[in-house]
C-alpha cells in the first residue's frame, strides 16, 4: 500500500472500510501490526481507536492493508495518515 520512503510516527488513521494496517520490512517479512481493525460503514469516515500499536515505521519499510471481515460489497477505500517525519541522526 504504501513504502515509506523515511522514518515516520503515524499520529492518526481515517478510513472509509474495514480492516488494519501493518508494518512490514522492505522485502515483505516481518509483520508488525499498527493497528489492528478500523470499522467503517460506507460513506462514514472512521477514525483508529486513538491508540495505534506500533505507530513508529522504519524507513524504507511497508505499510499494507489486511481485511478482518467485509460486510456488503466495498469496491473504493480511502486512507488518510496523520504522520510527522522522524529526525535523523
Amino acid at each position: 500500500m504504501w513504502e515509506v520512503p523515511y522514518a515516520i510516527t503515524i499520529r492518526n488513521i481515517k478510513v472509509l472500510t474495514v480492516g488494519g494496517f501493518d508494518e512490514t520490512d522492505s522485502n515483505g517479512g516481518t509483520v508488525v501490526a499498527v493497528d489492528s481493525d478500523i470499522t467503517a460503514t460506507a460513506g462514514t469516515r472512521a477514525s483508529d481507536d486513538g491508540s495505534l500499536t506500533n505507530p513508529t515505521i522504519a524507513a524504507n519499510n511497508n505499510v499494507y492493508w489486511h481485511t478482518t471481515s467485509i460486510f456488503g460489497s466495498p469496491t473504493t477505500i480511502i486512507v488518510t495518515f496523520y504522520d510527522t517525519v522522524d529526525s535523523v541522526n
